[in-house]
């Protein structure tokens, strides 16, 4: 699909977070699982980029559904979904919940949002009673095919709430964040915990004076770009304390650090750099690691109480 294969929304003046006035900022630039063209807006007060205008809701249903940049198959499913079964993980995620899930009872009720293959659902549902949602239709066929409770709305789901809720790297696909978080927010069970992961532009590699060449604008299905400010004042807004932690992986390799080197340097300052950064890597990686803000952050929420929590741990 190209530029004009969407139908758009009027354009907004105000940014979706803070209302506050919004200047354009960038346009997209074809790339891996990016279409060209898409304007973004910049609130410099949320420090947050969005498309704007936002292609609306059909044209989206059947840019995932259809082709999208990366079509989506069966055997895309299979061979992701087998790839699970062969490392006994769903990629960084659980790892990171197996931390946590051990606090929750045995049966209490877990959603995953936008569960795709349904890594993290398979990984529980002996567990848990483990319901997803999924917006691809070949991804929620595959998964029921699985065994896996999946429907393709949060309204098709019962009036239950949930004591866990994830979103792993999806409210930046979603048209208003506030809604959505509000949405999740009340499906959460009295002292629930909804859990997001997405990268952030406080990362290493982002860089402020070309915001277009950051490696996840993928639009149009990333509909957001988030810095931690944006994703605190949400929280804010729709009444859930918010506690950020930095995800330990960097997803830096020689040629991004060359690529910024070569922005500041030529001739023989750059060769020196590269030989240096050829012999060193492995150091230079860690050392960034735990300089740097990570690209992307996990961010635990639960309705909002007395003690406010928000902080990068």
């Amino acid at each position: 699909m190209n530029i004009n294969d969407f139908s758009f929304l009027g354009k907004r003046n105000d940014c979706p977070i803070c209302s506050g006035a919004v200047e354009d900022s960038f346009i997209s630039v074809e790339g891996f699982l990016c279409v060209g063209g898409f304007f973004y807006s910049f609130c410099p007060s949320c420090d947050y980029y969005f498309i704007n205008p936002q292609p609306n809701l059909s044209s989206i249903d059947h840019f995932y559904n259809t082709h999208g940049v990366a079509p989506i198959t069966e055997s895309v499913l299979e061979n992701s979904f087998r790839d699970y079964l062969q490392k006994g993980r769903a990629y960084e995620m659980t790892d990171y919940l197996s931390k946590m899930l051990p606090y929750f009872a045995v049966g209490s009720r877990f959603l995953d949002f936008g569960c795709g293959c349904g890594f993290l659902l398979s990984h529980n549902k002996n567990r848990y009673d483990c319901w997803g949602v999924e917006i691809s239709r070949l991804a929620q066929d595959f998964d029921k095919k699985n065994g896996l409770r999946v429907v393709g709305r949060l309204d098709d789901l019962s009036s239950s709430n949930f004591d866990l809720i994830t979103a792993i790297d999806v409210i930046e696909h979603m048209p208003d964040p506030c809604i959505f978080l509000k949405a999740l927010k009340d499906r959460l069970s009295i002292g629930g915990l909804l859990l997001l992961r997405l990268p952030v532009i406080d990362g290493l590699l982002f860089l402020r004076q070309q915001p277009e060449c950051w490696k996840w604008v993928y639009a149009p299905y990333h509909l957001s770009m988030f810095s931690i400010k944006a994703i605190e004042r949400i929280s804010k807004k729709v009444g859930l304390s918010c506690r950020v932690r930095g995800d330990s992986t960097i997803h830096v390799t020689k040629e991004i650090l060359l690529k910024r080197a070569s922005m500041i340097t030529h001739g023989a300052f750059l060769s020196l750099f590269k030989l240096i950064l050829a012999i060193t890597y492995p150091f230079v990686k860690n050392l960034l690691r735990r300089v740097f803000v990570s690209e992307c952050i996990f961010v635990e929420l639960s309705v909002m109480d007395t003690k406010k929590r928000s902080h990068v741990e």
